[in-house]
């Protein structure tokens, strides 16, 4: 409220759990402690949260007499961001381009308008070709396991043979130009 600090602050509750890392997932738990969570983003939502922004330069108060739609800003968060920006993207933000007219440009100039709409354009379809990419699942090849003894060997630096360093190389290239 006082120009200080952070510029943005998350509030969300969580649902009793703890976080296995063997399985990168949060397991609830009925005996764990509730938390409800204020922070700068530092811990990893589940479910969904609210998010204030201070939009006032720093050192410079928000007037809490006033209305302060240009001052703060609030929005709801969900653990799947990415989903929710390409919604927003693609059904609110790209109809209102779609839709300004000349006038509403401003000063604009003609090539600008240009070049932001194919930016626009390409930024959002980098967010979909992401989402697509985190959706599918990695296939990654599996080393050879004949040649697990020799990796485990030269990893701990014991003397092997120049042949088989190169077998594993050329191996560890197979795989890699796999992925392309």
């Amino acid at each position: 409220m006082q120009g200080k600090g952070s510029a943005h602050i998350f509030v969300y509750y969580q649902k009793p759990g703890r976080y296995m890392p063997e399985t990168g997932e949060w397991e609830e738990t009925k005996n764990a402690q509730k938390e409800f969570v204020v922070s700068e983003g530092e811990a990893k939502l589940r479910g969904k949260g609210m998010f204030f922004l201070r939009l006032t330069p720093p050192g410079k108060p928000i007037t809490p007499t006033n209305q302060s739609d240009n001052e703060v800003m609030l929005g709801e968060v969900h653990e799947n961001t990415h989903n929710v920006l390409n919604t927003v993207i693609t059904t609110v933000y790209s109809r209102f381009i779609d839709k300004l007219e000349g006038n509403d440009w401003g000063d604009c100039e003609p090539e600008a308008k240009k070049e932001f709409n194919m930016t626009f354009n390409k930024f959002s379809e980098e967010v979909k070709e992401a989402i697509k990419s985190l959706q599918q699942p990695l296939n990654l090849t599996a080393f050879p396991s004949n040649l697990t003894k020799d990796a485990q060997d030269f990893v701990a630096e014991k003397s092997i043979a120049k042949d088989k360093v190169q077998g594993m190389v050329d191996k560890f290239e197979e795989i890699f130009n796999s992925w392309y």
